[in-house]
């Protein structure tokens, strides 16, 4: 028998998946998915096209462009960050409209500081499902500093991706920033459990960056490419 809980969550996953009307889940929901396996992300709620925005909002904020059809959305201006004040993101908003008339919006409280990873999956068609554990960021192509390996992953696993990047180097602490081991391994194992169950549902996610401090991690950005 399904336990009570667990049949719940995979009611609500279902009802996220079924969300997309393409390949590409969006951010919003796509995060909702990941907090769903135990991801922190930051709260944010959707402004849809023509409507205004909640009373409150947590400053500083960021405002990014929510379609499916943008995957990068910081190469085409569809992001802005250190939003302080109201009157900024009023701003903001009817700058977003006007570069990209129609799309929905989406506003999140800004997440400072910490270190950033990157944590990705992959169908591979001789392998099954890759899991990808690097230094994030808008560098993380460049620097290609990954760990690869195939899911499920168990804890040892994760402690040595971990060891085999830069990662490793801010655990012990690297110029004022260290960081939880336990943290990215929790993380690593969720995102491994995520890979697993929605194996037949998932082409590809990247949590990138998934910010981690002292305070936890919380997946900034996340993009799903659905089979």
């Amino acid at each position: 028998m399904v336990h009570g809980g667990r049949e719940v969550k995979f009611m609500r996953v279902e009802e996220i998946l079924k969300s997309s009307g393409g390949k590409v889940l969006n951010e919003f929901m796509s995060k909702k998915l990941v907090s769903e396996y135990g991801i922190s992300v930051p709260d944010g709620f959707v402004i849809e096209d023509g409507k205004g925005f909640p009373d409150e909002v947590d400053f500083p904020a960021v405002l990014k462009i929510l379609d499916e059809k943008v995957l990068h959305k910081s190469d085409v201006g569809g992001v802005m960050t250190n939003i302080s004040s109201r009157e900024e993101l009023v701003k903001g908003i009817s700058t977003m409209r006007s570069r990209f008339p129609g799309s929905r919006l989406l506003v999140e409280r800004m997440v400072k500081g910490g270190l950033e990873l990157i944590i990705g999956t992959k169908k591979d068609s001789t392998f099954g499902t890759v899991i990808m554990l690097g230094m994030g960021g808008i560098y993380a192509e460049l620097y290609a500093d990954v760990s690869l390996r195939t899911v499920p992953l168990d804890q040892r696993t994760a402690r040595d991706m971990i060891q085999e990047t830069s990662v490793r180097r801010f655990i012990s602490g690297f110029r004022g920033v260290r960081i939880s081991e336990k943290t990215i391994t929790d993380a690593l194992l969720a995102i491994s459990r995520l890979a697993m169950e929605l194996a037949d549902r998932i082409d590809s996610m990247d949590i990138n960056p998934l910010i981690v401090s002292d305070q936890g991690a919380f997946a900034a950005d996340v993009k799903i490419v659905l089979h």
